[in-house]
């Protein structure tokens, strides 16, 4: 019984504790009571931690009706196998609260580029915002015939921020998909807010494209309405 123990991780100490008890017991059968109730039975489930009983509420009644008139070494099994279903049961859901669980690590690494992004534009910061657009960017921008660059891009964002003031840009929505670990294709709503000038308020809303490669950092390669058509921002 130790060396099956031993080849299951994470077990439960206390399930453990309480089955080799029994067998150590085991020369000495428990006395069944006229109600068919097992001594070493009570005893075992006592020692069950409680720190699972969320997880997996044991039915007493139904142990002592499954007991009745067993050995010891099948009491010890029947535990086992209970406590594995308990286990792999807990393992299994506790896994789906986890931070992050089952999220592709390339479109948590992409969502992040994006809110550095977002955020740098927010905080009219034209560096940070500079950094996270990729040298060969192609912006489609409302009054171009064929997609602009880098340069008139930052031409358009820097006068923005020249011209407003409470600027909040997000981006809603967003789907990401990669392509392999360098490439990948966002889809959103980029919502934002602003001031112009005389301090009258303003909201752009756009379904909007964004293209991105990764190189010793991810970089913005596309900026566009769907199917690269062409979009407001910056206003």
């Amino acid at each position: 019984m130790p060396l099956l123990f031993e080849q299951i991780p994470k077990f439960n100490a206390s399930l453990y504790k309480a089955v080799i008890q029994m067998n150590a017991n085991e020369a000495h059968r428990p006395e069944v009571s006229k109600g068919g109730h097992v001594r070493v039975t009570r005893m075992a489930l006592r020692c069950i931690s409680a720190r699972h009983a969320n997880a997996a509420f044991i039915n007493y009644t139904v142990f002592e009706r499954l007991f009745h008139g067993c050995s010891c070494r099948r009491v010890a099994w029947l535990l086992l196998a209970c406590g594995l279903l308990f286990h792999t049961g807990c393992g299994g859901g506790g896994g789906g609260g986890g931070s992050g669980a089952g999220v592709d690590p390339i479109e948590v690494e992409v969502r992040a580029a994006l809110d550095s992004f977002t955020s740098a534009v927010s905080a009219e910061n034209v560096a940070e915002a500079k950094a996270l657009l990729s040298p060969n960017l192609k912006y489609f921008s409302t009054g171009s015939t064929a997609p602009d660059g880098l340069d008139q891009f930052m031409t358009r964002l820097t006068a923005f921020f020249r011209n407003a003031a409470s600027i909040s840009l997000e981006l809603q929505g967003l789907g990401v998909s990669s392509n392999g670990e360098t490439v990948a294709a966002t889809r959103g709503t980029l919502i934002c807010h602003y001031r112009d000038a005389s301090g009258a308020e303003h909201l752009l809303q756009e379904e909007v494209e964004i293209n991105l490669e990764r190189n010793f950092q991810w970089q913005i390669t596309s900026l566009s309405r769907f199917n690269q058509a062409m979009m407001t921002f910056p206003p």
